[in-house]
């Protein structure tokens, strides 16, 4: 059965295919729904749980670590914001938007292997 890793990869190899137009809401409806079907079926994996729980505020961090301090102070205490509400404030193109998230996606995957807390990362937040 496909993971979400698997998915990201597909995607990433021709979004076109998979999403129609490149457009970060549509990236996040098609992954929403895969997560969805996962979970209908009970096939969480660790990495998916990791990626619901986590991914948002590794994203909020990143974008804040590339942002103004307009943007700063708006982010810094804002925790209900998706991927997709976030890489708009640093990437106003949206074929650059897919590319922001495949970037932050390929990092996040990167840390998970590594074993990384996030923990501390939602914190900030929190």
């Amino acid at each position: 059965m496909m993971n979400l890793v698997d998915l990201i990869d597909l995607i990433k190899k021709r979004p076109g295919m998979y999403i129609g137009k490149c457009e970060i809401d549509r990236l996040y409806l098609y992954i929403a729904g895969f997560i969805i079907c996962l979970k209908l079926n009970n096939l969480n994996d660790d990495f998916l749980m990791n990626y619901q729980k986590y991914f948002n505020f590794f994203v909020q961090s990143k974008v804040i670590n590339n942002s103004d301090e307009i943007i700063k102070r708006k982010l810094r205490f804002n925790n209900g914001m998706s991927f997709v509400q976030l890489i708009p404030f640093v990437e106003k193109d949206s074929q650059k938007q897919i590319d922001f998230y495949f970037e932050y996606f390929d990092e996040f995957k990167k840390l998970y292997d590594e074993n990384y807390d996030f923990e501390p990362i939602k914190e900030k937040f929190m």
